[in-house]
């Protein structure tokens, strides 16, 4: 009996890598593909211009901010068990919400702020979803460091993967979605993806508390706690890309068109330097990626 039980642990050991790098691929993928996807959606309704897509930005960037904060307190201070049953319980909430679309009997006041009212439906008719896939990478990071995995120690590969899925997704969208489907056809593909995520993070919940201690444990590094000098020079870190690629973005959509072709490319290579940092085989990552 403990060697079928011994067995069984291996098994899974050997999968857990497997399965989590799929699942925060699909996640990732979904996450990104599902942006120029609603954005493609409501553009009849609200408009083409430049300022559109800019608006999205800030809404996409707020609600992923947002659901990182609740995947780090979610991780610091609730058991797994807890947070499996909060997050699938968001995820079947968000199930509702699909296929994405604009909600019924919702109409643009031309004379309203238009962009208080872009900001509204986006929040209506993608918002749950997208804030759940927000918060997925930071989640199964923590559930893979809780397992038994290869580097579980160390699981920051999977930012990889979950780049490299943001990446493809978002060329997917224009070079082969957007030619060959119509719009609602793509949204009911990404809810069957949605549905099928539901199904690795489940896999994930079970694999991370079938190994480790049940209680919520702190992933951070033991190391002293950083000081605001230190938080203020990441923040300007993250600020400084982030601001560039949003004004190369709206630079590019008022010179050539506000199409969503135009749109993805300087967020395609933005994701791809992130992808090559936290890869760990790129010969760039120890030269002028990192620095």
């Amino acid at each position: 009996m403990t060697f079928a039980n011994d067995e069984g642990t291996l098994k899974m050991k050997r999968a857990a890598p497997v399965v989590f790098t799929a699942t925060i691929f699909l996640s990732a993928a979904l996450l990104f593909f599902v942006q120029p996807l609603f954005a493609k959606i409501v553009l009849p309704v609200i408009g083409g211009s430049p300022a559109v897509w800019t608006t999205a930005m800030l809404f996409f960037q707020t609600v992923l901010i947002c659901g990182y904060l609740y995947a780090h307190f979610s991780a610091r201070y609730l058991p797994v068990r807890f947070q499996a049953g909060v997050h699938i319980a968001l995820w079947g909430l968000a199930l509702t919400f699909l296929p994405p679309d604009i909600p019924d009997g919702w109409r643009l006041d031309a004379s309203g702020w238009i962009a208080a009212q872009t900001l509204g439906l986006f929040a209506l008719g993608v918002g749950a979803p997208f804030a759940l896939l927000s918060a997925n990478a930071p989640l199964i990071q923590s559930w893979y460091a809780r397992s038994d995995g290869p580097s579980a120690d160390d699981p920051y590969f999977l930012y990889g993967a979950s780049n490299l899925g943001s990446l493809l997704a978002l060329l997917a969208f224009p070079l082969l979605a957007e030619p060959l489907l119509g719009a609602h056809e793509i949204a009911s593909g990404f809810a069957g993806g949605f549905v099928l995520l539901g199904a690795g993070l489940l896999a994930c919940v079970l694999m991370a508390g079938h190994t480790k201690s049940e209680t919520a444990v702190d992933t951070s590094p033991a190391v002293a706690a950083p000081g605001p000098g230190e938080i203020g020079h990441w923040l300007v870190l993250a600020f400084v890309p982030s601001s560039l690629m949003l004004a190369v973005t709206s630079k590019i959509s008022t010179d050539v068109g506000a199409v969503p072709l135009v749109w993805v490319v300087p967020l395609a290579l933005y994701l791809l330097t992130f992808a090559m940092t936290f890869s760990g085989r790129t010969p760039f990552r120890g030269r002028w990626l990192r620095q």
